[in-house]
């Protein structure tokens, strides 16, 4: 829809070429449905040891493989985060927020 609506940027004609970056960023704050796959979140992803590539089925599976084998301790924060704001984070969110701080570091 953004790259049919938007031809023109500051009067000038322009192909409008949409990132995966801007995509996941859109889904993350409408749908908290995955991470937003910024250079942040894609440095964690490397710390971590996740295989990733773009936004597609194995990396999605391999974010909730990681999950999975540290859902106790990231639930911990998801009810520290809850008792601290009342804020109910999506998973996809809070993974998005522990990756993108491990990325930033």
């Amino acid at each position: 829809y953004y790259k049919n609506k938007i031809k023109v940027v500051n009067g000038v004609e322009k192909e409008i070429n949409i990132s995966n970056v801007l995509v996941t960023k859109i889904l993350l704050g409408i749908y908290g449905c995955t991470p937003a796959y910024d250079r942040y979140l894609i440095n964690g992803l490397k710390k971590a040891n996740i295989n990733y590539s773009t936004p597609n089925y194995d990396s999605y599976n391999n974010i909730l493989i990681y999950y999975r084998k540290n859902r106790g301790e990231i639930n911990k924060a998801k009810e520290y985060i809850y008792n601290n704001s009342k804020i109910k984070y999506p998973l996809m969110k809070l993974l998005d927020m522990l990756f993108w701080e491990s990325g930033k570091k």
